[in-house]
């Protein structure tokens, strides 16, 4: 039986993973954080993609993305609490758990540009 404090976080990724995996909208609030995997996209209001394509564990940074109809806007690496601004895009590397198939990345939403306080995130189907 598994026990300790890491259980909660292998619920949420794997709750995260089954997100993905279904296609479900995720609508985190300004302040909340998204668990993001290597590799799958995030569709941000304005046509605008995120990807955590690659985690560094020995480096301990993320190589982060922003894409606009596979154009290519932003392109950072970044270690825990770098942060990653575009226009009204405004993220912080919380955490960076790297695994064997899978690396997730804990990133904080920091501000908006929208009237209602948020922007929609929902997993992409294609980028």
């Amino acid at each position: 039986m598994i026990k300790g404090p890491n259980i909660k976080w292998k619920c949420a990724i794997l709750f995260v993973v089954i997100l993905a995996a279904a296609g479900a909208t995720v609508t985190p609030s300004f302040g909340e954080v998204l668990l993001l995997h290597t590799q799958q996209p995030y569709s941000i209001s304005d046509n605008r993609t995120l990807v955590a394509e690659d985690v560094d564990p020995s480096a301990g940074v993320v190589w982060l993305k922003l894409y606009s109809r596979n154009e290519t806007l932003k392109s950072s690496l970044l270690g825990v609490g770098g942060h990653f601004d575009y226009d009204h895009t405004n993220l912080t590397v919380n955490k960076i758990y790297a695994g064997g198939e899978l690396d997730l990345v804990e990133i904080g939403l920091n501000k908006s540009s929208s009237a209602n306080s948020y922007e929609h995130l929902v997993p992409a189907n294609n980028l």
